[in-house]
């Protein structure tokens, strides 16, 4: 479901073949959100993420774990330190102190890894993602050992422009893509060419166009003495903004990101055709509204 761009919540029928999805998803004309989600069928239900005392606790006299913990949480059960979880903040400190390193971290991969604690156990032992605070990064996606984190694809609707014969399509690519695979760049773009892209442009040619624009911005609210500017280059860094340091926003660049003008030279090139990005980040902006909509897909 989630390769036909479809999110495990669409399912109302577990019995609804997949091939009725794939028909749907033919029929759709833009993706949807969310993008991530999680399948709690995979999810392994990982403990919470917390410090535990093993048997290797030697009972010291001295108790530094007991003695460093600014919240109150470990006490001494028949001689051995223990854990409260209510009182824990994982902070870590009883681990750094303990000198027989009897204090152990348990992760859940998908918590640790996100930066804005968006995603958290439930009642029924699942992670589920909070789009709230959810900034896209899909570091949570990477993280998690069984795959239980799926992004929505948005292949069909990139195979379905590849076989039009009526339909041209420009493949943006990242350079960062080049460092992904045994093959010269050269190679890389020939391959996307077998594949069926009409196109090839290069997003480097868009970051120029960033840097000139960045750099003339920034001299300009330096000027009109603004104490700090930050990029706005990455879609997760705008979220994080949005959701989470909104006292930020007045300082974030207004220039868009090399994706952005590299898909508007494409669109000056080929008016017609539909523009794919290829690269690495899990999350990319929107082609940009200068085009026409009717004629967009990203990837």
């Amino acid at each position: 479901m989630a390769i036909l761009g479809f999110g495990i919540e669409d399912e109302k029928d577990e019995l609804t073949p997949l091939s009725d999805y794939a028909e749907k998803a033919l029929l759709r004309e833009k993706p949807t959100a969310p993008v991530l989600m999680v399948n709690d069928v995979i999810c392994n239900s990982c403990s919470k993420s917390t410090y535990f005392v093993t048997n290797a606790c030697h009972e010291c006299e001295a108790r530094p774990c007991l003695i460093n913990c600014k919240k109150n949480a470990i006490k001494i059960v028949r001689g051995r330190a223990k854990i409260d979880p209510e009182k824990c903040v994982n902070c870590g400190l009883c681990a750094k102190v303990c000198p027989y390193h009897a204090i152990i971290y348990v992760p859940a991969p998908c918590e640790d890894a996100c930066p804005v604690g968006a995603i958290r156990k439930e009642e029924d032992g699942k992670q589920k993602i909070d789009y709230e605070k959810c900034i896209y990064c899909a570091r949570c996606l990477q993280a998690c050992p069984f795959g239980a984190i799926l992004e929505k694809s948005q292949l069909i609707e990139v195979i379905r422009s590849l076989k039009s014969p009526s339909q041209k399509t420009v493949a943006l690519i990242a350079p960062a893509i080049a460092d992904q695979f045994s093959a010269d760049f050269e190679q890389i773009v020939s391959a996307l060419r077998k594949l069926g892209f009409d196109y090839i442009v290069e997003v480097a040619a868009g970051a120029d166009i960033y840097a000139k624009k960045e750099a003339k911005e920034f001299i300009e609210r330096m000027e009109k003495a603004d104490k700090l500017m930050t990029s706005s280059c990455c879609p997760s860094h705008l979220e994080l903004v949005k959701k989470h340091i909104p006292e930020l926003s007045p300082y974030v660049s207004s220039t868009r990101t090399p994706m952005h003008y590299a898909a508007e030279l494409a669109r000056a090139q080929y008016p017609e055709a539909k523009i794919v990005f290829v690269g690495l980040c899990e999350r990319s902006e929107a082609i940009p509204e200068t085009a026409s909509t009717s004629n967009e897909a990203s990837q």
